[in-house]
């Protein structure tokens, strides 16, 4: 929605409706969810250019002037995908600049492949952050575990003056195309600001326009959503739109479930626990086992954690034993304790250079341990075994991946 109230400059105004017009001919999905009411563009002239929070897009009256109804077009498709991706919110603990930079690669990239037309390609202008070939088919993650790791090496090397940094498959080359501009265009400070409330009502609001915008587009074109932007938008759109559940009843009700199933019992349910389950005897058939797994990387933080604590361990204290596995690349640490909650509420999210994260030999170590019930916490972008372990429960906030098998559980959190 295009905040009128907000534009002091008729010309600016102008400039915005002809862009977001043209953005709804070029492409339906993208411009008709900027006329609805959930992403609200605002006229800001303490900026330069352009700039998001996740939520609003601001715009420089000036840079609408000079930078032509194309360049127009393509920056707000720039940050629609940016509230698309949730990027801000999902930086968690990583260095925010490079974080930036590693969004503007995808999106870039993304908005560039959404545009062009056969007799019609959208060049990334030339001002802006400029897409690496080893960035291709990455996810935003990767893209910027791959820029830590080529800052750090420079730091190491002693190589710490500012300026653009190389790509990781360039950094010997001494072509200024290969450099990768600073992307500065995170509202940061007001994604902070934002009250869990208004962060709710901007993602319903957003998934339903989302929902009514892609009707539209595929009626009109007779075309998916697939077919129209490819894989990455339409992977997205599905994990921006899958719905959610009563999460937190149903995994507490389900981790217990899980545990008291292998227990002989002779007492009535309990009606205070979904779903109805009979308490244990203390005859027990089975030494009961609860893995909880925590995906370290940044991308889940602190907000997740003290969600999935609270929902867990209900399931912990049935448990007679439970394994906390905490990991990103690699297993980093593997605790056996009967007091979770104090193991789970020191677990610290790295920071630094993670090639990818990776949960394979996490499952090496479940089939070894054989537990009675698992619950992993990820955004879900993981590289998974091959041989799938279907009895894990995943854990995965708004907006996140989607586990190949396994049940998976969506928190009303987002990144």
């Amino acid at each position: 929605m295009i905040n009128e109230a907000s534009f002091t400059s008729k010309e600016a105004l102008r400039l915005v409706n002809d862009a977001v017009f043209d953005l709804i001919l070029r492409a339906e999905l993208m411009g008709l969810s900027l006329m609805g009411e959930a992403i609200k563009i605002l006229q800001d002239d303490s900026i330069k250019t352009m700039c998001t929070d996740g939520r609003t897009i601001r715009v420089s009256s000036e840079w609408l002037s000079k930078n032509g109804l194309r360049g127009n077009v393509f920056d707000l498709l720039h940050e629609w995908l940016h509230c698309f991706g949730n990027h801000v919110a999902r930086r968690g603990s990583r260095d925010p600049s490079l974080w930036n930079i590693a969004c503007d690669i995808w999106v870039v990239k993304t908005a560039s492949e959404i545009l062009s037309r056969p007799n019609d390609a959208w060049d990334p202008p030339k001002d802006g952050v400029q897409p690496p070939k080893w960035a291709e088919g990455l996810s935003v993650e990767e893209i910027y575990d791959k820029l830590k790791s080529e800052q750090d090496q420079r730091k190491s090397s002693g190589l710490t003056s500012p300026g653009p940094l190389r790509s990781a498959s360039q950094s010997s080359s001494s072509d200024p195309s290969s450099e990768i501009q600073s992307g500065k265009d995170f509202d940061y400070k007001s994604a902070e600001e934002a009250t869990e409330q208004e962060e709710q009502d901007f993602v319903d609001q957003f998934t339903n326009e989302l929902a009514q915008a892609q009707l539209i587009m595929e009626m009109s074109s007779g075309q998916s959503v697939e077919d129209r932007y490819g894989s990455k938008v339409s992977s997205r759109i599905t994990e921006v739109l899958r719905g959610t559940v009563p999460w937190s009843r149903l995994l507490r009700g389900d981790l217990i479930d899980k545990l008291e199933k292998q227990h002989a019992t002779w007492s009535p349910p309990r009606r205070k626990y979904y779903p109805l389950i009979p308490l244990p005897s203390y005859q027990s058939t089975k030494t009961r086992k609860l893995v909880l797994s925590i995906d370290v990387s940044a991308s889940v933080g602190e907000k997740m954690m003290k969600a999935f604590i609270s929902n867990t361990m209900p399931a912990a204290l049935r448990a007679d034993e439970t394994i906390v596995i905490t990991f990103d690349q690699v297993i980093r640490e593997v605790v056996h304790t009967r007091r979770p909650k104090d193991i789970l509420n020191q677990v610290k999210f790295l920071q630094g250079a993670h090639s990818y994260t990776d949960v394979r030999p996490v499952f090496d170590m479940i089939r070894e341990i054989n537990p009675s019930a698992v619950a992993i916490l990820t955004d879900a972008y993981l590289s998974y075994p091959d041989d799938p372990y279907r009895d894990a429960i995943f854990v995965v906030p708004r907006g996140a991946g989607t586990p190949p098998w396994g049940k998976v559980y969506v928190m009303e959190e987002s990144w």
